[in-house]
């Protein structure tokens, strides 16, 4: 499941996150602002983690699927 986190509302959203769930966090453009929101969850105890470093654009290029049924 996805779950969109605008970046000027990271801090109120993400207190509906459990912490006890693995998140990939990426934005449109690689080395973007995503890094701080995965720096933010990181720093406030959510453990598992990831970024996607190359961004949906290049996740989208390699064929990577974008949907599932």
């Amino acid at each position: 499941k996805a779950v969109s986190l605008p970046l000027d509302r990271v801090e109120d959203l993400a207190l509906i996150l459990p912490k006890e769930t693995w998140y990939v966090v990426y934005g449109a453009v690689p080395h973007g602002p995503d890094i701080g929101v995965r720096d933010y969850l990181k720093a406030n105890h959510w453990d598992d983690v990831a970024i996607l470093e190359e961004g949906f654009d290049e996740w989208e290029t390699r064929g990577y699927p974008t949907k599932s049924d």
